[in-house]
């Protein structure tokens, strides 16, 4: 039970003063009870239709608010939390990722968080929504709800991860050239014959001391590309090991705890670091749709906006994670278009029996799976019809640079190289490219050449993305930015 200085009394009702004053009573001990439970535990004192009319005489007025209000994203961040609760403690005959006791504790602790400070009772009123909410779509009635409740409603439904989302644009791929603190030119494009640019600039968090330093690394892009796989699959809500499937592609992954505290920090430093993005010459250059007949586009957020909640269950705590908008990045690339997706099981290196090299693995140690996306993200653009790109060529040196080891020892590139092999013979099996044969200059093996025919499976079409961009519009604003040094990027 919650202490009693954590909620405010419920308000006085507009209307149904009768039913109110019982739900008052109830709410007094309780706060968070919720819309269930009250008719569940309280059936003798409050039928469904006075418990109904009590929620809309106290809430109805206090709920309605202007978007510019201050308690708006609160009570938007309460009526998320609440639908997130309801399809996760009841699911729709899905396919659970975690226990259904570790997912009713960690929704009902975010429940509680969202709504300390507010009065008692309203656990209740969005609780009684969620439940109304999912009876409609049950129904197959239109809701017009904003994209972030519908995003939450598809996951009732989720089923297992088949698709793995990369992102594909220049800044993307140039993450870990950015330079903090500084104005970042990166190079997209051109338009009529001159240049087009983005500006980037990025603030880390100076307060975390990190093994992976102040910067952003190739292996933060396989995370990110991990919780855009998710948040494709319909989860904004998810635990490490969840996000640790959906980079490798094996649906009951052991983790060790080294991988887990890995990825652990890499979270917290993305979710501390805030990215700005002036997006003006791209709007002009009509690359964004978004952005037509703006004379200027600039947005910030922070490079991973979510929460992080922890509760303890029999005795062990449980961790997860809560996106309350989309990330960016992702918004940037979906919006340009620049998001490819493959199928999950191309991450899951597994061999056939009568396969050579049967019984043969890769171990997913951050340099394998960052390994694994460099190479579909290759392979990728050069199936991609768009691409001017003509080359099939991959060479080792771009390998050892996009590892963060651009001059390997002979043992380690000998390593390196027999791992490319490896994932490229997997990726043969698999019917996504044709074949695959070593290059040379001179005697030195120096790079790899991709086989693609029309057999070969295609990229995938990108998704039209139902995100959930419209919830917390303006939760972030940047402090006032002052002159930076220019970095460029091409």
């Amino acid at each position: 039970m919650p202490k009693k200085s954590e909620f405010l009394p419920p308000p006085k009702p507009d209307s149904h003063p009768e039913e109110a004053a019982i739900l008052t009573r109830i709410f007094k001990k309780e706060p968070l009870i919720t819309y269930r439970d009250l008719l569940d535990k309280y059936k003798s004192e409050v039928s469904e239709k006075q418990a109904l009319s009590g929620l809309l005489g106290l809430f109805t007025a206090y709920v309605d608010r202007p978007d510019d209000d201050p308690l708006f994203p609160q009570l938007m961040q309460a009526k998320q939390a609440a639908l997130q609760m309801e399809i996760l403690s009841r699911p729709i005959g899905g396919n659970l990722s975690m226990p259904e006791t570790e997912i009713q504790i960690l929704a009902k602790a975010a429940l509680k968080s969202a709504l300390v400070g507010l009065p008692a009772g309203l656990a209740c009123y969005f609780t009684c929504y969620a439940v109304a909410t999912r009876a409609l779509s049950a129904s197959g009635n239109a809701l017009s709800e904003p994209l972030a409740e519908r995003i939450l409603l598809s996951s009732a439904n989720q089923n297992a991860l088949t698709q793995y989302s990369m992102q594909t644009d220049s800044i993307f791929r140039n993450l870990p050239k950015l330079l903090p603190e500084e104005e970042n030119e990166v190079y997209v494009g051109k338009s009529a014959g001159k240049n087009v640019s983005t500006i980037v600039t990025m603030d880390f968090p100076k307060t975390l001391a990190l093994d992976g330093g102040g910067s952003l690394t190739n292996f933060d892009k396989a995370i990110l590309n991990g919780v855009s796989s998710l948040l494709i699959a319909g989860t904004i809500y998810f635990t490490i090991p969840m996000l640790y499937r959906a980079m490798i592609g094996s649906e009951n992954p052991s983790m060790r705890e080294e991988a887990v505290q890995t990825i652990r920090e890499r979270l917290e430093f993305m979710r501390h670091s805030t990215i700005t993005l002036d997006c003006t010459e791209e709007a002009a250059a009509h690359f964004i749709k978004e952005g037509q007949n703006l004379q200027s586009l600039t947005f910030s957020q922070y490079l991973l906006p979510m929460n992080r909640m922890n509760a303890v269950l029999n005795g062990r705590e449980v961790e997860a994670y809560f996106l309350i908008d989309t990330p960016p990045l992702f918004q940037y690339a979906s919006n340009k278009r620049q998001i490819s997706l493959v199928d999950m099981d191309l991450l899951n290196v597994h061999f056939a029996e009568g396969s050579p090299l049967a019984g043969a693995s890769l171990n997913n140690t951050p340099a394998i799976i960052v390994l694994k996306n460099y190479l579909l993200t290759r392979i990728e653009g050069m199936k991609n019809p768009n691409n001017r790109l003509q080359s099939r060529k991959i060479l080792f040196t771009s390998i050892y640079e996009e590892l963060g080891e651009p001059s390997p020892i002979k043992q380690r590139r000998q390593r390196l190289r027999n791992y490319t092999e490896i994932y490229l013979e997997y990726l043969t099996q698999q019917n996504y490219i044709s074949g695959y044969s070593f290059t040379r200059t001179g005697r030195v093996v120096d790079g790899v050449e991709i086989v693609l025919d029309r057999t070969t499976r295609r990229p995938a079409p990108t998704p039209e993305l139902t995100l959930p961009d419209e919830t917390n519009k303006g939760r972030f604003k940047p402090n006032k930015q002052k002159p930076r040094k220019r970095n460029m990027i091409r």
